[in-house]
């Protein structure tokens, strides 16, 4: 099977799959999908690897008769919803449209084709595949838990952006947090005689929303969950609201998380971290970026630049475990939305650099 059908076949096979998060089903299926497909082509070459932590499902594909990993192909096969129509892949005009085809089941396939024939002609390349499904609800059981175990390994490349072969060298830092005000209450007919916390949370939102301009390039916050408040005829006691920040730096570091501390603390109410909130960065002159870039604008024909982007992946995992990460895509759009497409040719240069890729990297670390 050439390249372009094998890509365009299993692309196809696993957009058909509804392999939302929730979808343990699904999940499965296309797992054991993506495992036979692998088998079938490299039967002894290749050890596979099956997790389950929490219930959420990962496979490893690597070379059998090496023990390390040193380079890291990484994807995941969770998807976010989608009409139904969606999960019927379609080629129209060199472009594969369908739930989950940029991000990132066509990259994926291209993964794939690259990691087998790798593995048929170079059997002591230490090189392993990890698929994992729960990216797109944060990666905790997957990626975050996964990445510390890859202690041999040297860089990672993970194909799920939309930047078109460009390379992201930065991704703002997800940090979601909660504050919470507790008032008195009492009767909603003596409003005198309570506190009210929807009323306190409320002011206060104001003066925390007013520390972000939400520029792209900047610091941002934006206010997704409020709670509070019972009985209709009651002064509520207590009200919080969850908020998404998104950073450039380390949260630890973030002189907006510091005045929104400082905020909470004014205001008397609480401050509460939901997560860890990781950055993702990678420096310009990494000698794997240096090389990626090499051969991606030597086989694509035209510059590749350093690009940001402002919503977070699994990669961000990678480098807090000490393992560079390589970020970039094929060409695509629509990503999350019902025109969610990519182009099947750059599917192909994709497969095409990694293999080259993966060839000059391993003899880079042979010499070191």
């Amino acid at each position: 099977m050439t390249k372009k059908k094998f890509i365009k076949r299993l692309t196809f096979q696993l957009i058909r799959l509804k392999t939302l998060p929730d979808n343990r089903v699904a999940l499965r299926l296309a797992l054991e999908t993506i495992a036979t497909t692998i088998q079938k082509e490299l039967g002894s070459k290749v050890a596979m690897k099956k997790f389950n932590q929490k219930g959420v499902c990962s496979l490893l594909a690597k070379n059998k008769s090496d023990k390390s990993i040193k380079i890291l192909l990484v994807s995941h096969i969770d998807i976010v919803p989608g009409k139904d129509s969606l999960f019927q892949p379609r080629l129209k005009n060199g472009l594969i449209l369908g739930r989950g085809a940029l991000d990132m089941k066509g990259p994926l396939a291209a993964m794939i084709f690259s990691f087998i024939e790798l593995i048929k002609k170079n059997r002591n390349l230490s090189l392993g595949l990890l698929i994992t499904s729960d990216e797109e609800i944060g990666g905790k059981n997957g990626a975050r838990w996964l990445a510390p175990k890859f202690k041999k390994c040297k860089v990672a490349i993970i194909p799920d952006a939309h930047v078109n072969f460009d390379i992201v060298h930065l991704q703002k830092a997800p940090f979601h947090f909660k504050i919470i005000f507790h008032g008195k209450s009492v009767h909603a007919s003596r409003p005198w005689q309570g506190e009210n916390a929807i009323e306190k949370l409320t002011s206060t939102l104001e003066q925390i929303k007013a520390l972000a301009d939400n520029k792209k390039d900047g610091d941002t916050i934006a206010i997704t969950q409020i709670d509070g408040g019972g009985a209709l005829n009651q002064i509520p006691q207590e009200a919080s609201a969850t908020i998404d920040a998104r950073l450039t730096t380390q949260p630890e570091k973030s002189d907006l998380i510091k005045k929104v501390k400082k905020i909470c603390q004014t205001k008397n109410c609480d401050f509460e971290a939901i997560d860890k909130g990781l950055l993702f960065s990678v420096g310009k002159e990494n000698k794997f970026i240096k090389l990626w870039k090499r051969i991606a604008e030597k086989r694509l024909k035209k510059q590749i630049k350093f690009a940001k982007e402002y919503g977070a992946s699994d990669a961000r995992f990678f480098t807090a475990a000490g393992i560079p990460a390589i970020i970039t895509s094929p060409k695509g759009s629509g990503q999350h939305s019902n025109k969610e497409s990519v182009n099947l040719n750059s599917l192909c240069q994709l497969a095409d650099i990694i293999k080259e890729f993966l060839l000059k990297a391993e003899k880079q670390l042979e010499k070191s």
